[in-house]
């Protein structure tokens, strides 16, 4: 799984954070969440959002993380996962809340000096265990979630926002896609 960090995705969003960090810091700062998931073309994310009922939702909140899965995350999703996952707007709800934690995740330290593990842990708005584990530079951060362990995302991309942060990510948190935290 370390090895995706290298394709295309994750490269896009490396030369995405270069330029967005000079020209939209203070902009996306005072965005709210959907408007940042657009800017960032996270169409598929926000149609669940949309089918979940749940725009105003999460506009309004005065703080929120939002772990926000790639188009190609969605593309990715087997039959089985997409029928389980985003068939009804209760299910799109779950979903959208497993990916949501209320209130601001964000670690301060030095990645070019630090060496070995750091997992910080949060509940989702679902109820679920979201941990994201840091390990040490050049290793990418991942994410993951008790609701399905062995579908860990990594991490593409943090931002802040008006009301909190998004973390754009690789994978659908809880699908069945097997890529186990390593």
């Amino acid at each position: 799984m370390l090895a995706y960090y290298k394709t295309d995705s994750y490269t896009h969003f490396e030369k995405m954070k270069i330029s967005i960090q000079k020209d939209l810091s203070e902009t996306t700062k005072r965005m709210d969440p959907i408007e940042c998931l657009r800017l960032f073309g996270l169409t598929r994310f926000v149609e669940v959002v949309d089918k979940a009922g749940m725009i105003e939702e999460l506009q309004s909140m005065i703080a929120l993380t939002l772990f926000a899965p790639t188009n190609e995350a969605f593309e990715r999703l087997t039959e089985n996962d997409t029928q389980r996952m985003l068939n009804t707007p209760i299910t799109c709800r779950a979903l959208v809340k497993d990916h949501s934690v209320m209130g601001f995740v964000k670690l301060h330290f030095d990645e070019n000096t630090f060496h070995g593990y750091l997992d910080t842990e949060a509940r989702s708005m679902l109820g679920n265990k979201a941990t994201i584990t840091h390990r040490g530079a050049p290793e990418p951060k991942m994410v993951h979630s008790s609701s399905a362990p062995n579908a860990a995302a990594i991490t593409l991309y943090n931002f802040e926002t008006l009301s909190g942060g998004i973390t754009i990510i690789d994978a659908v948190l809880g699908s069945s896609e097997n890529r186990p935290l390593e």
